[in-house]
């Protein structure tokens, strides 16, 4: 079976008259130019260099087999320059599903500025906080919030949301500032949901708070925060602006938060549609720019 690398050696050696500039230019090692040049002459049956300790000279093969290398080479370049050109030209459908939250505060910017440089593409996004399935809903793209249980899903984690505790200045005026998350729970909190009186925090059971107020919406549980009526365990990207005008201050605390992972799921296809890989890489990006989300380690 050819190798297909052999015959870009060949043209960059042509090129460059040196198989230390070719390595150069191709990111080898020269060692490795020079195992596969003498891999391709051992197939080929016949020199096609000529080494000296000096320069190197192709043969009257080489140059004849290197002239032909050339032309493969600038076609694949044109592959790789059309599927890059389609690439940037999206067009057709794009069905994409999150959760409301999610999607006003931080897929909203990307989708808007995704809709304006491909004016080609059909855009249609539901948000929603009810439990989707992700395999029978239909989207191209769903955006999952918590951990996932279906391992049959196609899913890239995107990244961690950082949780705080916030309080406003005047609570903690009236009710000092708590050192550790156990001094927390002794004040009045404020939880998301309405049964039970539970933060999900980073330990394995949770914590029992002493509940002031209980809303099943996270924007309101924030306000109710900022109207100083409780300490609330919140996202940090939710919180960042009302922290930032002093509306709220972040309690420090040494014990860790837990974080609430974000992935995005291509659900119906082996190969995902075009457009919402996209929208992923370019949703990842935002968030690896915002100092509330923690971006996943490498693999």
């Amino acid at each position: 079976m050819r190798d297909l690398n052999e015959l870009e050696i060949l043209d960059r050696i042509a090129a460059r008259l040196s198989l230390e500039a070719a390595a150069r230019d191709l990111d080898l090692s020269p060692s490795t130019v020079s195992r596969k040049l003498s891999a391709l002459e051992r197939r080929l049956g016949v020199a096609l260099v000529h080494r000296t300790t000096r320069a190197v000279r192709l043969t009257p093969a080489g140059l004849a087999y290197a002239e032909k290398c050339r032309e493969l080479c600038l076609a694949a370049d044109q592959a790789d320059a059309t599927i890059a050109s389609l690439r940037e030209s999206f067009s057709g459908e794009l069905s994409v599903n999150a959760p409301a939250l999610f999607g006003r505060l931080v897929l909203g910017p990307v989708l808007f500025a995704f809709a304006q440089r491909h004016p080609r593409v059909q855009i249609r996004l539901r948000l929603t906080n009810a439990f989707v399935d992700p395999v029978t809903d239909g989207a191209d793209l769903v955006f999952r919030t918590g951990s996932l249980a279906d391992s049959r899903l196609r899913a890239r984690k995107l990244a961690d949301a950082e949780m705080a505790v916030v309080a406003s200045p005047a609570c903690i005026a009236a009710h000092g500032e708590p050192m550790t998350l156990d001094e927390v729970a002794q004040r009045p909190c404020l939880v998301f949901g309405t049964v039970g009186s539970r933060w999900r925090c980073g330990r394995a059971d949770g914590l029992e708070v002493k509940t002031a107020l209980a809303i099943d919406d996270l924007e309101m549980l924030r306000d109710a925060a900022v109207a100083g009526l409780g300490f609330a365990l919140l996202p940090a990207f939710l919180v960042a602006s009302a922290v930032a005008s002093g509306r709220l201050r972040r309690v420090a605390l040494s014990e860790d938060l837990g974080s609430n992972p974000v992935h995005a799921i291509y659900p119906n296809h082996d190969i995902p549609n075009p457009c919402a890989r996209a929208v992923a890489d370019e949703t990842a990006r935002q968030l690896a720019r915002d100092p509330s989300w923690r971006s996943p380690a490498p693999d």
